[in-house]
Formats: structure tokens, C-alpha cells, sequence
């Protein structure tokens, strides 16, 4: 599989022949807390940002079977297992980064 962006923030998967099957593979590069998202922003665009939880109940119904199925049984992608198959993986700063969330400053300190 060859990975190659489109545009920030998209990617374009390119399967290999072998690599194709008829079962489900989650693919992921990273896995956060949303406080731990809230750190990785604020150090790529170099201000604080904070994450606020919001009670379930103010979410419509669709929002709130969403956010249960994250809290209650999640993705469980097997992230080491995906780095040493393809380790060009990035983190949710090298994403980040390598978008357009970081200034120059940021582009040369962290790296991708």
C-alpha cells in the first residue's frame, strides 16, 4: 500500500495486489485522549487550546449513539503492528504539522 496526499488533511490509498483481501484492516496512525489532542495542537499552532467536555445530553440523538460507540467500544487498531509494516505512519503532530495547522517556526521544531 502506498500512501500519498492529496491535499492537506486527505489521503489517497493505493493498494497493493497482495494486500487486498475481503476482511476489515483499521488503519490509524496515532491514538489520543482528547486532552492529549488538545496538547498536540496547542504545541504545533503555539497557543493554548483546551479541550471542553460537552454533556451527552445536548447532542442529537445520532451524535449521542457516536459518541457511545467511541466512549463504549472505540477503533482498535493495532498501531505498533501498523508502524512496522508501514513506519512512514505519522503522529497527530507530524500530521499536523505537515498540514497547514503549524507556522514555519513550528514546521522546522517538530519534527515530520
Amino acid at each position: 500500500m502506498q500512501s500519498r496526499p492529496n491535499r492537506p488533511g486527505q489521503l489517497q490509498l493505493h493498494l497493493e495486489r497482495d494486500e487486498c483481501s475481503l476482511s476489515a484492516t483499521e488503519i490509524a496512525g496515532d491514538e489520543k485522549t482528547m486532552p492529549q489532542v488538545a496538547e498536540a495542537f496547542s504545541r504545533v499552532v503555539g497557543r493554548g487550546v483546551r479541550h471542553e467536555s460537552v454533556a451527552m445530553e445536548s447532542f442529537d440523538a445520532e451524535r449521542r449513539r457516536m459518541n457511545r460507540w467511541f466512549v463504549e467500544e472505540g477503533y482498535s487498531a493495532n498501531i505498533p503492528a501498523l508502524r512496522k509494516k508501514r513506519p512512514s505512519l505519522m503522529t497527530l503532530e507530524q500530521w499536523l504539522v505537515k498540514g497547514s495547522w503549524a507556522t514555519e517556526r513550528q514546521r522546522i521544531a517538530i519534527p515530520v
